[in-house]
């Protein structure tokens, strides 16, 4: 089951996000908030896709080398960080116009639907990466936390960012951004 939401893990969150963008209600305060946790988590994402130094959209593990720096010198899974404050961001945004009750059922909603994704394909990347780099893995998942940053320096290591990488690789998560948040200004302007 992990191997398959891994593979389709991109398509999984489409229903997800759909669903939240058919019961949005966004206010102003709600869209604004919303909006700057979705800017932290692509702007994570597009540090971390352009150190990634591979395509990161991949149906299949693979790593042809273990990415230290950069992003991943804070946290060892900074594109799925990234795309969970994404998600949360798209909720905070869609719960605006509702109770107080309705809008934590919404957040509720949306936070386990990505813990779901990102809680049953990480320990799977886990296990190939400390199969492919052994006691290298090994070392840096006792020194980087997998989620939640406890450090906030920045280190040099395999993974230089390449804003030319971050823009071919990050595209289509980019659109779909700019489609989601079109989508919840216009419902914010017909309220």
């Amino acid at each position: 089951m992990r191997a398959f939401i891994f593979r389709w893990r991109g398509g999984i969150l489409v229903p997800l996000v759909l669903a939240l963008l058919w019961v949005a209600k966004p206010d102003s305060v709600s869209l604004m908030a919303g909006a700057l946790l979705s800017l932290l988590g692509e702007a994570l994402r597009f540090w971390a896709v352009g150190c990634a130094g591979e395509p990161t959209r991949k149906q299949e593990l693979d790593a042809p080398r273990l990415v230290i720096g950069g992003p991943y010198a804070m946290v060892r899974n900074p594109l799925y960080l990234g795309t969970i404050l994404n998600g949360m961001g798209v909720a905070v945004a869609a719960a605006g116009g509702y109770a107080p009750l309705q809008a934590a059922a919404l957040l509720l909603y949306a936070g386990c639907g990505l813990a779901g994704i990102y809680g049953s394909i990480i320990p799977l990347e886990e296990k190939f990466l400390l199969e492919q780099f052994g006691e290298e893995y090994r070392r840096y998942r006792e020194r980087v936390p997998a989620l939640v940053p406890t450090q906030w320096k920045w280190q040099a290591g395999s993974g230089s960012f390449e804003l030319s990488r971050a823009l071919r690789f990050e595209r289509t998560s980019l659109l779909w951004l700019v489609l989601i948040w079109a989508t919840l200004v216009v419902l914010l302007q017909s309220r």
